[in-house]
Parts: structure tokens; sequence; C-alpha cells
């Protein structure tokens, strides 16, 4: 099995994009709906939040709560940046679920708290260094819940390559490989 840092990930999607011609937003989409179709084979109708971010890991959080919603499942959908500050793909598909007439609050606290799972797609393999605010007391809050957090990808704050995790990443019960494994699941 190949495993790679998140630079060669970026540059395995550069070249689907670039060489092949797959649309990136084709890409998010797929990688969305079969995490979606997973969490929905292996958790069954619970009661969800899924948690988003501002890059291309929040955008495969809005196919995720789309395809979720779309299929009967009770799900709430916090977003961590500000509307604006979402781009690219990603807003792409924030635009497809609001125009689905789906919609999403900014990060409370209390819809994770309620939730029986909770979907990270916050941060993704970009993440380099300390791990800033909003992010470092979200995930702070989020360590303490009882709740079963299911992260896309990696756990949100934790790097892709061998760096050290920093003290306050997210600590996921399950994480859904999206690609290729990431060095961090084995350092």
């Amino acid at each position: 099995m190949r495993v790679v840092a998140g630079e060669e990930m970026k540059a395995v999607d550069r070249y689907a994009i670039e060489e092949i011609g797959i649309d990136g937003r084709i890409l998010m989409e797929n990688a969305g709906r079969v995490a979606a179709k997973n969490i929905m084979k292996n958790f069954g109708r619970q009661k969800f939040c899924v948690l988003i971010g501002s890059g291309n890991n929040g955008g495969d959080g809005f196919v995720i709560a789309k395809v979720l919603q779309e299929n009967g499942y009770h799900v709430s959908v916090c977003v961590i940046p500000e509307r604006d500050k979402i781009k690219g793909d990603a807003e792409y598909h924030m635009n497809i679920y609001l125009n689905s007439g789906f919609s999403f609050t900014q990060y409370d606290q209390a819809p994770a708290e309620s939730a029986d799972i909770i979907v990270d797609t916050m941060l993704g393999t970009g993440i380099k260094g300390e791990i800033r605010s909003p992010y470092k007391e979200i995930f702070r809050e989020l360590n303490k819940m009882d709740n079963t957090i299911i992260s896309v990808d990696l756990p949100s704050g934790v790097p892709a390559d061998e760096s050290p995790v920093p003290e306050h990443a997210l600590q996921a019960d399950h994480t859904l490989i999206i690609g290729l494994p990431k060095l961090s699941y084995y350092t």
C-alpha cells in the first residue's frame, strides 16, 4: 500500500485535475459521496453534526451533509469561518448545498453537543504549525465531549506528514481515508 505525505497527495490531485482533466469539483463530489455512503453504512441513522472549515475538506463536508440529508438523516451543519471565507470548489459545493434547500449556522457548541456523531471536515492536509483560534478552542471543547467523532481524511489539526501532532489537535474516534493513507496515520 502506498502511503503519502500531504504534498504528495496534493500532487496526485493536481495530476488528476491538470493532466487527466478531472474537474476538482467532481473530485470533491466523489470524495464527499463516498464518505457519506461509508457513514450511512457503518453508523446508521443517528443524529449528526457536520463541522465545516473553509478549504477542500470543508467542501467535502457540504457534499456529505447534502447526501445524508437527502437520505433522510438528521443533520446539523455548523460552519466555522465566515461564509465569505469559503472559496473555490468548497464555495461551489456550499452553493449547491444551499440551493438544494438546506441551511447551516455559524459554529455553536450546542448542535455538536446534542449530536450522536460529529463529522469533522474543518481542516485538511494543508495544516502546518500551531493550531490557531478559533480552531484551538473548538478542538479543546470537542475533545472533552463523549460524542463519536468521525474525521474525513485526517483529524483536524493533525499534519499529513511526519511532523509532531500539535497538542490541541482533534482526537477522532474514526478517520475516513480520502485518496491515499497519509504518513501521520502511522507516526
